[in-house]
């Protein structure tokens, strides 16, 4: 069989297939090979080939996958998700406070300071 059949359509094709048998057999219809040809918009040779095919490979692949693939991770727990949203706000906190302690030093470093605080213009 050529391997350029596209696999999704010889699927299709093998079924029809099978169904016309079927129907040949319980209920006496008919289906020819040029109608399930039209039905799929192919040849009929198409259809021809794939009837002979004796492979019943129908999905993409069916072999072993070679390469490893990741873990899938268990859901986290909900201690475990406010765990972590306690660490981020934390983290977003400490952030902050480092931020207006950095806007403090800034202002104070601009300006003379007497002792009781206040600036010398």
């Amino acid at each position: 069989m050529p391997t350029h059949f596209n696999t999704p359509q010889k699927a299709a094709v093998k079924g029809a297939l099978k169904l016309a048998s079927w129907l040949k057999e319980e209920e006496g219809i008919r289906i020819t090979k040029q109608q399930i040809a039209k039905i799929f918009d192919c040849h009929p040779n198409t259809v021809n080939r794939i009837s002979k095919d004796t492979n019943e490979r129908t999905v993409h692949t069916l072999f072993p996958e070679r390469r490893p693939r990741k873990q899938k991770k268990a859901p986290p727990t909900a201690e475990e998700s406010e765990a972590k949203k306690e660490e981020k706000n934390r983290i977003r906190r400490e952030k902050r406070a480092e931020k207006r302690a950095e806007k403090r030093r800034a202002r104070g470093k601009g300006v003379e300071t007497t002792e009781g605080g206040q600036g010398v213009g």
